[in-house]
């Protein structure tokens, strides 16, 4: 038997999969010059900075002889905090009816009104007070030099709501929304005053089918109904309405 004296290779260990290392100084590296005390800056794969006013931008574009191609996102951050101030506001509102046992709703730093959250719900003062408690808020429905109110609860299905003191109203369905064990009702009333868009909120124990594009004849309660001057917004008397049974 003959001996192989040839020196044998050496064995290559496989090689080590590549690791990519992001480079050092990423987009907002000019920006991390300026602030050596934030220096996670320098490995920030991408970094926004929101200007407190976007009117501005086109300005100093133009001043540096730089195009501004997103002007059209002025409206959107605009309307992004309108809409946060908005929402912060009603959160506000509902956490005082959650939680407060006197209350007061204030428009521009006047008083409109002050008391329990059960009176403020049920007896606004006007209809700044009826339309931002609420959700949804309360409707309003013109009639003669005045607007009829009346929260979305009690609108309900003439056969829930007994007799000897309602005022019944056709409703044409537009659609239905299920929250939770409730179902919101959305539509337009004639009968009552001005044809007006409403919204009926039902809990689970109404079983009516209502489904869109349909007519059902819904009621109020004459107890439930509230009354406020058209122009001014305040409070009126009571008068007689619709069709009562």
């Amino acid at each position: 038997m003959e001996r192989d004296d040839k020196p044998k290779k050496a064995v290559k260990p496989p090689a080590k999969p590549k690791v990519y290392e992001r480079p050092r100084g990423g987009p907002a590296k000019p920006i991390a010059d300026l602030m050596p005390q934030m220096p996670w800056l320098n490995e920030a794969p991408v970094f926004l900075l929101f200007l407190a006013n976007g009117r501005r931008t086109p300005f100093i574009a133009e001043m540096r002889g730089k195009p501004f191609p997103n002007d059209h996102l002025d409206l959107f951050f605009n309307a992004t905090v309108d809409a946060s101030i908005v929402l912060a506001t009603f959160v506000r509102a509902a956490e005082a009816m959650g939680l407060g046992d006197r209350i007061a709703v204030m428009e521009a730093g006047k008083i409109r009104q002050l008391g329990q959250p059960v009176e403020i719900y049920d007896d606004p003062a006007d209809t700044f007070v009826a339309t931002f408690i609420g959700s949804p808020p309360m409707n309003l429905v013109e009639r003669d030099g005045q607007l009829v109110g009346f929260r979305p609860e009690p609108l309900r299905p003439i056969e829930h709501v007994p007799g000897g003191g309602r005022v019944s109203m056709p409703f044409h369905i537009e659609r239905v929304e299920y929250l939770s064990g409730d179902r919101h009702v959305y539509g337009t009333i004639t009968g009552l005053g001005a044809q007006t868009r409403v919204i009926a909120r039902l809990p689970s124990t109404v079983d009516t089918p209502i489904s869109s594009d349909e007519v059902h004849e819904f009621a109020v309660p004459t107890s439930r109904l509230r009354f406020f001057d058209a122009e001014s917004g305040e409070r009126s008397e009571p008068v007689p309405v619709g069709a009562s049974s």
